[in-house]
C-alpha cells in the first residue's frame, strides 16, 4: 500500500496538480475508445453462425419420402 502512495505522490509532482484533472480526464477518454474499439472488432471478425439442425432436418425428410 506504501508504494502505490508513493507513486501517486511522484506523479502528482511530475504532472503538476492543475494538469492532473485534464490527465486523468485523457486517460478516461482512451479507455472507452478502447473498449469501443475491442466491441467493434469482436464483432466483425466473427461470422453469423450457421444452423445445421435445420438443415439436417431438411436431409432427413428427404431421406425418410418414399420414392416411386
Amino acid at each position: 500500500m506504501q508504494e502505490v502512495l508513493v507513486i501517486i505522490v511522484i506523479g502528482l509532482l511530475l504532472f503538476n496538480w492543475r494538469k492532473l484533472p485534464d490527465f486523468a480526464g485523457s486517460i478516461g477518454k482512451a479507455l472507452t475508445s478502447f473498449k469501443k474499439g475491442l466491441e467493434g472488432q469482436e464483432k466483425t471478425e466473427t461470422p453469423p453462425a450457421e444452423q445445421p439442425e435445420a438443415d439436417a432436418r431438411k436431409t432427413q425428410g428427404q431421406d425418410a419420402q418414399p420414392k416411386s
